[in-house]
């Protein structure tokens, strides 16, 4: 996976020398990293350092480093709101493609004021549709709309 892994990321390299700042590349690598999650558990930190390899600018890559070990640090708490928002549904049954989307959305949207929360339901849905069934964006959308709501339903009692 690590060559596999800096392929891919080598698309933003123009002439061996430019970078390019995009969020949306940065998140599907955190993805990737939070899908290993799975396998390997807190030694996926041990792999970050594939990312300082590639010309990423230093915001993608400060993203890319920050968020995964964002979601690993606060994975219980993730994994907590996940079965809250998840209407009944118990969260073993979906996809590992799908929990890493809805990790990387969950995260993004509890931890980061930089990113709007429609953006970061949207690109989640996007990528679970893109690894997985097209019926798992129906998942994710479902658990990050359902947080969404109940975060703007808290944010506007606040200004009450």
């Amino acid at each position: 996976m690590d060559e596999q892994m800096k392929k891919e990321l080598e698309f933003l390299v123009e002439d061996g020398e430019k970078t390019v700042y995009n969020r949306g590349y940065a998140r599907d690598v955190v993805f990737k990293f939070v899908f290993e999650y799975e396998v390997l558990g807190e030694a996926v930190l041990q792999r970050l350092d594939i990312v300082g390899q590639v010309p990423f600018q230093k915001r993608d890559r400060d993203y890319v480093t920050g968020s995964v070990q964002g979601v690993v640090e606060h994975i219980e708490e993730i994994d907590e709101i996940i079965a809250q928002y998840s209407e009944k549904w118990d969260i073993r049954r979906l996809s590992k493609v799908a929990m890493a989307a809805i990790r990387v959305g969950v995260y993004e949207m509890k931890y980061l004021d930089d990113i709007p929360p429609r953006v970061s339901l949207n690109e989640c849905i996007n990528l679970a549709k893109k690894y997985d069934v097209p019926a798992s964006g129906k998942f994710v959308n479902g658990i990050l709309a359902n947080l969404y709501q109940a975060e703007e339903e808290s944010k506007a009692a606040e200004m009450e």
